[in-house]
């Protein structure tokens, strides 16, 4: 399942949510940008963003125990 997720972190966490409530405890993310060209900064400040304003909003979570368990 890919799944683009753009907004404020509210928005970015509501989305999260979203698939935390499916049972999903994983993500693989790709922040817009190039890592090696111009646009870097917008890359890093993403991530800072993402870092400080979403993650800890999840840091409870659980582990995933059994993925046969998701709600998919």
């Amino acid at each position: 399942m890919f799944e683009t997720i753009a907004g404020s972190p509210d928005t970015v966490a509501a989305r999260v949510q979203g698939l935390v409530d499916l049972g999903i405890n994983h993500l693989l993310l790709r922040f817009l940008g190039e890592w090696t060209g111009e646009t870097r900064s917008i890359s890093e400040k993403s991530m800072r963003l993402f870092s400080r304003e979403v993650m800890p909003r999840f840091k409870a979570i659980p582990p995933l125990r059994d993925p046969l368990a998701l709600k998919l």
